[in-house]
């Protein structure tokens, strides 16, 4: 390795301890200055970034790096540059060990800047403040390392990926792509500015992909988490569905809806022994493939086949029911009381889906021939006041002789969702002066 690689790593570990945007300035310089001199042997080029950029992911809360002179650095366009070749480079062909490092390491970076250094730091009196500030004519241009990643130009590359790629070709689970689309999925979905438009039907593609549907048939049950290839798809995939589609949703959901409701049987005929006594991997999985089929059940255009046997002897309704009676995952609700529990998870979305279905007529009355209001007292007792609420709500609905006897049910289940948000953390908490248990009161 290069004597002056060596000292790079040197000052990096130095910087630790320093806030000076000289020294930040200076070591940039320095690399620019080596890669320039290695144009002709992009393999130490590649070494000398990912080895910066793994070191600068690790303290990413320096405070130079969300100064103006900082970010707009020559190298950060390098590094966006970089990036965005081998994102494309990864698209087509199988990376070299150095090249993943590379990737790997740039991807990082990105994403700790984004998340905790993405804009500057400024004054906000003086800096918007004409009076105050009479010199700054122009309006206040904020930089972000957002704008300078996630440009037009790269959501086309990582769409192209997503498209021609991930959703057509299955690779090794651990493949470097999966890391890669994984990481970069988790933070699309918490930015803000990117063009989520853009993305979301590719995304759509890739969870109505058989590599999608056949996950399910396949996760390690012995692994304590999810594998980036899993994650992806069965966690990342949803998840930026239900909270991105915006406008599209109905339009979204009815297209889904042909292929994830008629999938149903597949899934829980494999897995439902193995959900009901509490394989924590599995109905972590599960419960993302639940909580995706509440946001489609939100669209009334889809309801119907929740209560359709497509090559299987039961409905989605069937599988619910048959996952809110299991006396392990009961048990579990008794003791656990956080949402990102694999069984908590999965009991609150199997008894909100329930709930959410029972303003179709058909599913009403079925669900009240079934004795579900007995299955929703068990539920009672459970310590996450989401399941508390959804079970005492939807035995309160099924107690009525018809659906339609309840006034404004859409406004119903808006306010359901509605004051869940914001009163779900303490049954205490009053919010438009209205309380959790309040609300249950007036439901009656």
């Amino acid at each position: 390795m290069d004597v002056s690689l060596q000292n790079h790593q040197s000052v990096i570990r130095q910087l630790r301890k320093i806030e000076s945007n000289k020294d930040i300035k200076a070591l940039f310089n320095e690399v620019i200055l080596f890669l320039n001199k290695t144009i002709h042997n992009q393999t130490d080029g590649f070494e000398m970034l990912s080895t910066i950029c793994f070191e600068m992911a690790g303290f990413i809360t320096f405070k130079p790096f969300n100064n103006p002179e900082i970010m707009n650095h020559e190298f950060f366009i390098i590094l966006k540059q970089t990036f965005q070749t081998l994102l494309t480079k990864l698209t087509f062909i199988s990376l070299g060990k150095q090249d993943e490092q590379c990737i790997d390491g740039i991807s990082l970076l990105i994403v700790n800047l984004c998340l905790y250094k993405n804009k500057i730091t400024t004054c906000f009196y003086t800096d918007n403040n004409e009076k105050l500030n009479p010199i700054n004519e122009e309006k206040f241009n904020f930089i972000s390392y957002e704008k300078i990643f996630f440009t037009g130009s790269f959501i086309k590359k990582f769409v192209r990926m997503l498209e021609d790629d991930i959703a057509v070709h299955s690779y090794e689970t651990y493949n470097i792509k999966y890391k890669i689309v994984d990481r970069l999925l988790r933070l699309c979905i918490k930015l803000n500015d990117i063009d989520k438009k853009a993305i979301i039907d590719s995304i759509v593609k890739c969870v109505e992909s058989k590599i999608y549907m056949n996950l399910y048939q396949t996760v390690d049950l012995g692994q304590p988490i999810l594998s980036p290839k899993e994650s992806f798809f069965l966690f990342q995939c949803p998840k930026f569905i239900r909270l991105c589609s915006f406008e599209r949703q109905d339009e979204i959901s009815n297209k889904l809806s042909k292929s994830i409701i008629r999938y149903h049987g597949n899934i829980f005929e494999k897995n439902l022994s193995n959900i009901l006594i509490g394989e924590f991997v599995l109905n972590s999985a599960i419960a993302s493939y639940v909580k995706l089929l509440n946001h489609i059940a939100l669209t009334s255009t889809t309801r119907e086949l929740f209560i359709k046997k497509f090559n299987t002897d039961k409905t989605v309704v069937d599988q619910m029911i048959e996952i809110l009676k299991g006396l392990s995952l009961i048990e579990s609700i008794y003791r656990d009381t956080k949402l990102f529990h694999a069984d908590v998870a999965l009991m609150s979305y199997s008894i909100t889906l329930l709930y959410n279905l029972t303003f179709e007529r058909k599913i009403f009355y079925e669900l009240r021939t079934r004795n579900v209001r007995d299955i929703c007292k068990e539920l009672y007792k459970a310590k996450d006041k989401t399941i508390q609420f959804a079970s005492r709500t939807l035995a309160v609905i099924l107690n009525q002789e018809d659906i339609d006897s309840i006034d404004s049910p859409s406004k119903v289940a808006n306010s359901y969702l509605y004051f869940i948000a914001n009163t779900i953390d303490d049954s205490t908490v009053t919010h438009h002066g209205i309380k959790l248990d309040g609300v249950l009161i007036n439901l009656e």
